[in-house]
């Protein structure tokens, strides 16, 4: 496994790049994840605040799957799990 790649392409944005993964954050809570070994890409079905609304776009993860933040949670560490077998 290699060193994750930590980027910030717009203010207060983060996507952290590993392997296989994605994470997406508008500030400190991650919004998307995207998993090519998994076939995933998703994205929390909840309104943060409009400045989130507005890093949604501009991360590109708009199209990503919308779902509730415990599924959000659960499914990342299914995928995690199941790529680490």
């Amino acid at each position: 496994m290699s060193i994750p790649r930590v980027e910030s392409p717009y203010s207060n944005t983060f996507v952290i790049y590993t392997d296989s993964e994605t994470f997406y954050y508008s500030y400190s809570t991650c919004i998307g994840y995207s998993n090519m070994i998994c076939n995933l890409n998703i994205r929390v079905n909840k309104f943060f605040s409009n400045t989130t609304s507005k890093h949604v776009g501009k991360l590109r993860i708009g199209n990503f799957e919308k779902i509730d933040e415990t599924e959000f949670h659960l499914l990342i560490n299914r995928c995690q799990n199941k790529v680490s077998e």
